[in-house]
C-alpha cells in the first residue's frame, strides 16, 4: 500500500500511520473517535497498537473516564505533548510508563460531521524535545488528519447520515437565530420574511435532523456542526 486511499480497513490505516510515525521516533499509535449521536449513547471507535497488557489494564482500571489525554482531546484542538498534569494524574502516568508509554504526542480533531477524534503517538524512552517538535510536528499533524480522513471514509459517522450540505443557506440562517434564542416572529423580522415561512423552514430542518421539536433540532445541529459551519 502506497497511500491511505488504498486502505481497505482500520488495520491497514493503523499499519500505514504506525510505519510513518516509527520513522519519526514513535513506537506506538492509537486512534479514537466519538460520534455525536445519539446524544445519550454516543458510539466510539478505537484502534491502537499499544501493548496488549496496557489495553487490558486500561479497561480494567476504567482509565478512559480519567485519562488526561482524553480529557484534553474533548476540550481542545491544538496538539498535546504528554505526560501532563504529572502531580494530579501521577498514578495514571506511572502506570502508562510501566507499560512502555512514557512520552507521547496527540492531535485532537473535530470534523464537519461533529465527530471528535484523536491520534496519539507514543514511546517508552526519551522526552519529546522542543527541537524534535520543530522538526517533526508538521508531519505529525498531517498524518493525524490524513489518518482521520481515511478512517472516516471507511467508518462513516455512526447512523445519522446528516451532512452540512443537506441544509439550504436559509435553513442555516434560521437555525443560527433559533439557537440564539430568537422566536419565529423575531427571526422573521430579522430576515425580512413571513413568520409562516420561518415555520416552514423549521419544519424542514426538524425533518432533516429527525427531531421531534425545535430544541432537539438545535442540539443536533450544534453537535453535528451545522450551525458552526456557517459562522
Amino acid at each position: 500500500m502506497t497511500d491511505l486511499s488504498q486502505a481497505k480497513d482500520a488495520e491497514e490505516i493503523l499499519a500505514f500511520i504506525s510505519a510513518r510515525v516509527r520513522s519519526l521516533g514513535f513506537d506506538f499509535c492509537a486512534y479514537g473517535a466519538r460520534d455525536p449521536l445519539p446524544v445519550t449513547r454516543p458510539s466510539f471507535t478505537l484502534h491502537s497498537n499499544y501493548p496488549a497488557n496496557w489495553q487490558k489494564h486500561y479497561v480494567a482500571e476504567n482509565y478512559f473516564a480519567r485519562d488526561p489525554v482524553v480529557r484534553y482531546g474533548v476540550t481542545y484542538t491544538s496538539p498535546l505533548i504528554w505526560p501532563v498534569n504529572a502531580r494530579t494524574d501521577e498514578a495514571f502516568w506511572q502506570d502508562a510508563k510501566g507499560h512502555g508509554l512514557a512520552h507521547g504526542w496527540s492531535q485532537p480533531i473535530r470534523d464537519k460531521q461533529g465527530r471528535i477524534a484523536m491520534w496519539s503517538f507514543a514511546r517508552g524512552a526519551d522526552p519529546i524535545s522542543t527541537s524534535e517538535i520543530s522538526a517533526s510536528e508538521s508531519r505529525l499533524i498531517f498524518l493525524a488528519h490524513a489518518g482521520h480522513s481515511a478512517s472516516s471514509r471507511l467508518i462513516p459517522a455512526h447512523g445519522h447520515g446528516i451532512h452540512v450540505d443537506h441544509f439550504t443557506a436559509r435553513e442555516k440562517e434560521v437555525l443560527k437565530w433559533a439557537a440564539d434564542g430568537k422566536t419565529a416572529i423575531e427571526i422573521a423580522s430579522i430576515l425580512s420574511i413571513s413568520e409562516r415561512t420561518i415555520t416552514f423552514h423549521m419544519q424542514n430542518i426538524m425533518e432533516k435532523l429527525n427531531s421531534v421539536n425545535k430544541t432537539q433540532a438545535i442540539v443536533k445541529a450544534v453537535l453535528l456542526g451545522v450551525i458552526y459551519e456557517m459562522s
